[in-house]
């Protein structure tokens, strides 16, 4: 296998970071590294209070000083949060740690696969029809920045994690 410094996940919120992420990490033996943990490890505040206390820009700094250190780490597979992508000095400062590899879904997907919407701020409606407005919005805003800052891209629409885990080795073969 041909592996990079990391493989780092990008991609929308729901589209497999986590569960892939950790299937890899652990095919691989390398350690997973969820950066939204790192914030709250670092802010001692879940994301979801971090967005009503401080506010979504205050949490996209939080996660640009994150994604600055990452250059750092060896053998990791990185999670990022779906919206790492809005700042070009963030995808920059990936890249120079490895392979960005993008999920991508359909809003169906996602919105099948956010059941508890209250621990996602930007989803937090009751109504699903709302809910899926807003998926369709972010991921419209979202889409390019996705595609121009991805060395590798997989459809995850399929929730059988080992064929998601193993589309994104064979890229490495």
């Amino acid at each position: 296998m041909n592996l990079p410094q990391n493989i780092i996940l990008i991609g929308f919120m729901a589209c497999g970071k986590s569960a892939i992420g950790h299937k890899i990490a652990e095919i691989l033996g390398w350690e997973y590294v969820d950066i939204d943990m790192l914030i709250e490890s670092q802010t001692k505040k879940k994301v979801k209070d971090i967005f009503l206390e401080e506010g979504e820009k205050a949490f996209r700094t939080y996660e640009s000083e994150i994604a600055k250190t990452i250059v750092n780490l060896n053998n990791k597979v990185i999670s990022t949060g779906g919206g790492i992508v809005l700042k070009p000095e963030n995808v920059e400062a990936l890249k120079k740690a490895g392979k960005l590899v993008l999920f991508q879904v359909e809003p169906e997907t996602v919105l099948r696969r956010v059941k508890d919407y209250t621990t996602r701020p930007l989803l937090n409606y009751p109504d699903p029809e709302k809910r899926l407005a807003m998926i369709n919005k972010l991921l419209a805003e979202r889409e390019n920045k996705y595609k121009n800052s991805a060395d590798i891209v997989i459809d995850t629409n399929d929730d059988h994690l080992d064929n998601n885990a193993r589309k994104v080795l064979k890229e490495f073969e």
